[in-house]
């Protein structure tokens, strides 16, 4: 009896449905998963854009859409590759995919945004008809790493500057009290 129950349970197990969908890799994104070029760093997030599970913030660490600034001084999708090894970060970032398709940026059809019902890759590629691949940045954006950094001979300024005019009025109480 015994047997014929696990015989029932296991072909019960064995015809109930299964998800098609991939589960979403856990944690911080690792090093050899993304590349960094001058101070941002680039995570292939996912070759659909067009499709639902794609989420930004899964992997933590300050992931972020590019702005279209950084969008438009894009590494080549060729840069991604490092000692042969795509760097493909997909699986942290959607639930959907565990792969990147390699030839889609070269064609023109890659986005900087999460597109669900409509959207234009580079060169007017649509990311309607094939569904486009999503690049996501992390690090300060560039607009405001220029209007935040302050040069060095600007800072010996605003110190020499600073220092006169707490000078000033000690020089102004010296010459008064003389009088």
């Amino acid at each position: 009896m015994r047997h014929v129950l696990f015989a029932i349970l296991t072909l019960a197990a064995s015809l109930a449905p299964v998800g098609a969908e991939a589960a979403l890799i856990a944690g911080p994104l690792p090093d050899d998963k993304y590349i960094t070029v001058g101070e941002v760093d680039w995570a292939w997030a996912s070759p659909a854009s067009s499709y639902g599970g794609f989420d930004v913030d899964a992997p933590g660490g300050g992931w972020r859409l590019a702005t279209p600034e950084e969008f438009a001084d894009r590494p080549d999708a060729s840069d991604f590759t490092v000692d042969g090894v795509l760097r493909c970060a997909s699986g942290y970032f959607t639930d959907s995919f565990t792969w990147c398709d390699s030839s889609d940026p070269i064609a023109g059809y890659l986005t900087r945004d999460y597109v669900p019902d409509a959207g234009y890759g580079v060169n007017g590629a649509s990311c309607n008809a094939v569904p486009c691949e999503i690049w996501v940045v992390r690090g300060e954006p560039a607009h405001e790493r220029a209007t935040n950094a302050v040069s060095a001979p600007a800072t010996v300024v605003l110190v020499l500057l600073t220092l006169g005019m707490l000078a000033a009025p000690l020089a102004c109480g010296a010459t008064r009290a003389r009088r």
